[in-house]
């Protein structure tokens, strides 16, 4: 379903979506069809959902409306930016973890698969700098801000396979 380029704005929406459900302990994993995500709500027991084409557009839309230009650094800021890495290393996703220190995201290239942990620390400087990014250079819509974690493991990211 998703391709290398779309990831930075899907998991974008799908991390606001999950903001709004005060979505704990996440995973993420890209069945082809569809995006599964399950997470942790309220302390009590662990809550799916399946994101299909017309689910994404649907949420796409919603984000463009409410979109101000100073989204908080929630799920979806974060999702964005490892949707960002995967988009510049041009990997497909496979699945992301939410980790107590951070998150794991496993992807694909030509085969090959990569499972890298970013930690909370590494995650948010990429996404202060993206900010900085925005306000300097502007980005065409479906063009991705340029990388600062390095999905092949450049800044804090610690190889796991």
């Amino acid at each position: 379903m998703l391709q290398p380029g779309e990831y930075a704005d899907v998991l974008r929406v799908i991390g606001r979506w999950l903001d709004q459900q005060g979505a704990q302990n996440i995973e993420i994993i890209d069945q082809g069809e569809y995006i599964h995500a399950s997470w942790d709500a309220d302390g009590t027991r662990r809550r799916p959902r399946l994101f299909r084409a017309f689910d994404l557009a649907q949420l796409r839309n919603e984000a463009r409306v409410l979109r101000t230009g100073s989204e908080g650094a929630g799920m979806a800021e974060t999702l964005r930016a490892l949707g960002n890495e995967l988009d510049q290393a041009g990997m497909e996703l496979l699945s992301i973890v939410q980790t107590s220190d951070g998150f794991r995201l496993s992807a694909a290239d030509g085969g090959r698969h990569e499972s890298n942990e970013y930690s909370l620390e590494a995650i948010q400087q990429c996404i202060d700098a993206q900010r900085a990014g925005r306000g300097t250079e502007s980005t065409q819509p479906g063009e991705t801000p340029k990388s600062e974690l390095g999905l092949r493991g450049r800044i804090q990211a610690r190889r796991t396979r």
